[in-house]
């Protein structure tokens, strides 16, 4: 009952086109781009930026990771001239009451669908919290899966473009649980069947941005533009 109330009049994602910076006619005539199975787009913002996010964040009740993802399905939503935005979030299948999922080994995370409606004239605080409350509602129904998902609501793609906030210990929270145990640094390879999916990367330095896209589907440059605006985004609201 709840996925069919929040994914009601859902329909398939439009294949809108990003901005770009300068014209795809532009680019060689040999670029291999399409060739590879995804690109990657990467920024880092100032430590400045970053804490002005989480002060903000702090005052209104909201997580980093819930500012930062509805920023993202409101700047989708002026690109696309859409008033309802549907992303994937990547979320912490940990929190689910299973037995025993404290002792278990694994990464146990999944991705679900969640909807907001932009309405023009709403506060933007408000409609942020509107989007929180009902991200934490999702929990409860999340044991579903995408398949059953799709299935309820007749749709075969759901969304197109992915969000996920990588909040991974880093050394000095893994400390808190394993003195002797030292994290010297972290990488990772991934790739992504999505149009694209926006990485949120906390650090020390800042945050991290990074985009992976389908280069069939989107050009480096049109997700360079995307990067460009979410940034503009950032920097007004951490100001």
């Amino acid at each position: 009952q709840y996925w069919r109330k929040h994914l009601e009049g859902i329909e398939e994602p439009l294949d809108w086109e990003l901005p770009d910076k300068q014209s795809t006619a532009a680019q060689p005539e040999h670029d291999t781009g399409a060739q590879r199975s995804t690109g990657e787009c990467v920024t880092q913002l100032p430590s400045a930026v970053s804490e002005g996010l989480e002060r903000f964040a702090r005052k209104h009740g909201l997580t980093m990771a819930n500012v930062l993802q509805s920023l993202f399905m409101l700047l989708i939503g002026r690109l696309s001239g859409r008033t309802q935005v549907t992303i994937g979030v990547t979320r912490n299948g940990r929190n689910a009451p299973r037995a025993g999922i404290e002792r278990a080994v694994g990464l146990y995370i999944g991705t679900m669908p969640l909807r907001a409606h932009i309405e023009p004239g709403t506060k933007l605080v408000a409609w942020i919290q509107e989007i929180q409350r009902e991200f934490a509602l999702q929990e409860e129904h999340q044991h579903l899966g995408m398949q059953a998902l799709q299935q309820l609501v007749g749709v075969s793609e759901l969304f197109d473009m992915l969000f996920v906030f990588e909040n991974y210990p880093t050394d000095n929270k893994a400390s808190e649980f394993a003195p002797d145990l030292r994290i010297e640094s972290l990488s990772g390879k991934d790739a992504t069947h999505y149009r694209l999916a926006l990485s949120a990367i906390p650090n020390p330095a800042g945050l991290t941005l990074r985009v992976m896209h389908d280069p069939s589907r989107c050009s480096d440059q049109q997700v360079a533009c995307l990067l460009d605006h979410f940034k503009v985004m950032l920097n007004e609201l951490a100001s």
